[in-house]
């Protein structure tokens, strides 16, 4: 996208994605042991808190939680996924 065409709501040197990182989503509403396949940015989570707690109100029309992709799959809502893990705080072992 950089340099060709209209920039990124109308802001120039905004190209789009930049470099592929890994997401690592921790919550006890997450799946087990799952990789997702959606394609999702920083702003990914920003658009989950807008849609969720905000009801879906943005933070402008030039921002990129506008296109980003969804975190939903990752997530089993309807009951916690895993049980609670308790470390031990001098060896970092599980304790139960």
């Amino acid at each position: 996208m950089c340099g060709h065409g209209t920039p990124s709501g109308g802001f120039p040197d905004r190209c789009g994605y930049g470099q592929r990182l890994p997401f690592l989503l921790i919550s006890p509403f997450a799946k087990t042991n799952y990789v997702s396949s959606s394609l999702a940015d920083q702003t990914s989570i920003l658009a989950f808190i807008e849609n969720n707690w905000l009801g879906g109100l943005r933070t402008g029309t030039s921002s990129f939680d506008n296109i980003a992709g969804s975190l939903n799959d990752m997530f089993t809502f309807n009951k916690p996924a895993a049980a609670k893990l308790i470390l031990s705080p001098a060896t970092g072992a599980a304790v139960r």
